[in-house]
């Protein structure tokens, strides 16, 4: 008695495929890059205070010296703001944005391609074992029970033989196909599935 196999079917998770990822990521890293060249064309005015104690030396032996300091930053941006650097980061984010879509359209399509085959082995693995492989077993065995009476040749038996472990060979490799397709399916899904 040949065992039917059935997978349960696994969601898909396209967003975990390891190209999927690295495309998010890459999509994270060129927002940071644009956020920091925005933040270069802002003007920032740092402000600073100090103070300066004067040690004891030779010339004032008492060191009582202090000096107080304040201090003010100001960019002058004669020229430019930085404006190449954001709109070369804003240009980097589109593009990695565009290649995240493509890369989910590519799963996605790989998925559906995998999911076919998986179906198609399934459907051809399924036809075989619970269609094909009977009726040539009912042969063989009609052709042995009409042998052993006399009633055909022996060349007729061993075509008979013959036919049912072409089919059984047949079922093994759409076996074999089905298990493919189906580690095939789930490795572009990026689930588990298991068998029943």
């Amino acid at each position: 008695v040949a065992a039917v196999w059935t997978f349960a079917p696994a969601p898909g998770r396209n967003g975990d495929r390891p190209d999927v990822v690295a495309a998010r990521r890459r999509v994270e890293a060129a927002e940071a890059a644009r956020e920091l060249a925005r933040q270069l064309g802002t003007r920032a005015v740092p402000v600073g205070i100090e103070a300066d104690r004067s040690p004891a030396t030779d010339i004032n032996p008492s060191g009582n010296g202090v000096t107080y300091g304040v201090s003010v930053s100001i960019p002058l941006y004669a020229r430019h703001r930085n404006e190449g650097e954001l709109a070369r980061a804003i240009a980097d984010l589109e593009t990695a944005r565009a290649a995240l879509e493509k890369t989910r359209a590519q799963a996605d399509a790989e998925a559906s391609v995998a999911e076919e085959e998986w179906r198609s082995a399934r459907t051809r693995r399924d036809r075989l074992e619970t269609e094909v492989r009977p009726i040539a077993r009912e042969v063989a065995q009609a052709a042995e029970f009409a042998y052993s009476k006399g009633a055909t040749g022996v060349l007729d038996l061993l075509d008979a033989r013959r036919s049912l472990k072409a089919v059984e060979l047949d079922e093994l490799q759409a076996r074999a196909e089905a298990a493919k397709a189906w580690a095939r399916r789930e490795a572009a899904l990026e689930g588990a599935g298991g068998n029943t």
